[in-house]
């Protein structure tokens, strides 16, 4: 059962409107995922849009405020978050055209009913660490000792292992943030990100790379413009100040 927060008609307060934005947005969420995969359509501008692996991080972490703002009931919003994790958990990995995934990342962008990778899209280790954020956020705030939310904790944490950090280093010094051709990782398409989305990357994988590298560590961004020359930002963080980002 859906739950709306009450609104006066003529209310024009600041705090009624960020509150009905809050609402209405996160209404995107609740009328926009298919209740099957927990798949959420990346923009309802044309019909059979696929999904986006951002678009359903978002969802899995608005969907503890939902619980908390009273947009919907803690037992929906379980449901509708384990529904999600148990298609990632159980879905197509491997270098297959209409995979899924491949070595714990995702296409960004999937069919909305069965999954599979849509348009040739690429393999995208940032949409995959916005994913991945989301289930994080969602093995956090499911804390109850019940047999649904522990499951939430395990897969949340079980797909978070699964990603292959050092396979997405391209057997190089950084972390790159698109592959175009699976598992083909030599040559990369043009890429055009934001510094938070680089950084959320970075946060993403540190703990794993961490455990394994020696070495300092870098996200990198890719930047193909074509008929340019491949060039690298390199977001330097020092294994020692990986609790202080710049």
């Amino acid at each position: 059962m859906i739950l709306h927060a009450p609104t006066a008609k003529h209310d024009t307060t600041e705090v009624a409107i960020l509150a009905a934005i809050q609402r209405e947005s996160f209404g995107y969420f609740l009328h926009e995922t298919n209740p099957a995969n927990g798949l959420v359509i990346d923009k309802t501008c044309a019909a059979d849009w696929p999904a986006s692996i951002a678009a359903v991080g978002l969802a899995l972490a608005a969907y503890p405020v939902g619980v908390e703002r009273a947009f919907l009931e803690r037992d929906e919003a379980v449901m509708r978050t384990l529904t999600t994790l148990r298609f990632f958990a159980r879905s197509s990995q491997g270098p297959e055209p209409n995979a899924t995934g491949y070595k714990g990342f995702y296409y960004h962008f999937l069919d909305m009913q069965t999954g599979a990778r849509a348009w040739q899209c690429e393999l995208s280790t940032i949409d995959t660490a916005l994913l991945l954020a989301g289930m994080l956020a969602a093995g956090a705030y499911f804390d109850r000792n019940t047999p649904d939310e522990r499951e939430i904790r395990t897969l949340a944490d079980g797909l978070y292992a699964r990603a292959d950090w050092q396979w997405a280093q391209n057997g190089g010094a950084t972390v790159t943030l698109k592959v175009t051709d699976c598992p083909n990782v030599e040559l990369l398409g043009a890429v055009s990100v934001t510094v938070g989305a680089a950084w959320l990357t970075i946060c993403i994988t540190l703990p794993e790379l961490m455990l394994k590298l020696p070495s300092p560590l870098y996200a990198a961004v890719i930047v193909c413009p074509p008929g340019a020359s491949k060039e690298t930002l390199k977001l330097a963080v020092a294994p020692d100040k990986a609790t202080g980002l710049p």
